[in-house]
C-alpha cells in the first residue's frame, strides 16, 4: 500500500495545472471546507483538523488541473498548480484537548515567476456537540473563520474568505476578493451525498454529489464547468 500511494503522488505530481482550492466537496458547498474537511483536504483547508481526519490521499480534477493532497497521522501535504502560480506545502496537527486542535502549514508558493515564496498558514478548530467552528489564517493575513453544524443526515456550513478583506492591497488592481459562503450537504443514505452552496463572487448556483465506499470517495461539482475529486482512504 505504501508503495502505491507513493507512485499514485508522483504520478499526479506531473499532472496539468489546478484551481486555488481543493476538493470537489467543499466547491460543492460554496469553497467551504475550514470546518467540514475530514480526509486528505483537510492538509489544505485546515490542518488543526488533520488529528481528526481520515488518512489518504486526494486528487482534484482529471482534465485540465492538478491539486494533490496526502494525509497520515497528524502530518498532509498538498500541492496546487494552476496557470499564473504553483504552490505547495507540509502541515501538523496537535491536538490541545478533546475537542480542540490547532495546525500549522509551511510551504512554497511561485506567482508566476522564479522566485519562490515562503509561506506559513496557522489554523484552529473546535468542536462542541453537533457545531465545529474553525479559522484559517492563510498566511496569516487572509482570515479565513467558519462555522458547521453535522448531524448524521446534514451538515450545514457558512463562512468568509479572507475576512478582513487584506488580500485586495496585494492585487494590482485593488479588487477586493472577500467572499461569503455556505453550503449543504444532505445524506439520504450511508453511501450518498447531495450537495448544493452559495458563494458571492459566483452568479449561478453551485451543486454536486459524492459517492462514499470504505476505501474510496469519488466527489463531482458543477460551477463554471463540472469536475470531480477522488479520495483513497488507508
Amino acid at each position: 500500500m505504501r508503495k502505491f500511494v507513493i507512485c499514485l503522488v508522483m504520478l499526479l505530481l506531473v499532472s496539468s495545472p489546478a484551481s486555488a482550492c481543493i476538493g470537489a466537496r467543499q466547491a460543492a458547498m460554496g469553497w467551504a471546507g475550514v470546518a467540514i474537511s475530514d480526509d486528505a483536504t483537510a492538509s489544505y483547508w485546515n490542518p488543526a483538523a488533520m488529528v481528526w481526519a481520515k488518512d489518504g490521499v486526494m486528487y482534484d480534477n482529471f482534465l485540465d488541473r492538478t491539486a494533490v493532497a496526502a494525509k497520515v497521522g497528524n502530518v498532509g501535504l498538498h500541492y496546487v498548480k494552476e496557470w499564473d502560480k504553483a504552490y505547495c506545502a507540509i502541515g501538523y496537527g496537535h491536538q490541545l484537548s478533546n475537542n480542540t486542535s490547532i495546525g500549522v502549514n509551511v510551504g512554497l508558493a511561485n506567482y508566476g515567476n522564479s522566485r519562490d515564496e515562503l509561506f506559513t498558514d496557522v489554523s484552529y478548530i473546535h468542536h462542541v456537540g453537533e457545531l465545529t467552528f474553525g479559522v484559517l489564517a492563510q498566511n496569516f493575513s487572509n482570515i479565513r473563520p467558519e462555522i458547521a453544524y453535522t448531524s448524521n443526515f446534514l451538515t450545514v456550513t457558512a463562512g468568509f474568505y479572507d475576512l478582513f478583506d487584506v488580500c485586495k492591497n496585494y492585487n494590482d488592481d485593488g479588487a477586493s476578493v472577500r467572499d461569503f459562503h455556505s453550503g449543504v450537504e444532505l445524506r439520504p443514505v450511508s453511501f450518498l451525498a447531495l450537495r448544493s452552496g452559495y458563494n458571492s463572487d459566483y452568479e449561478n448556483l453551485i451543486y454536486g454529489a459524492g459517492i462514499k465506499l470504505s476505501f474510496l470517495s469519488i466527489d463531482f461539482v458543477h460551477m463554471e464547468e463540472d469536475y470531480c475529486s477522488v479520495t483513497f482512504k488507508f
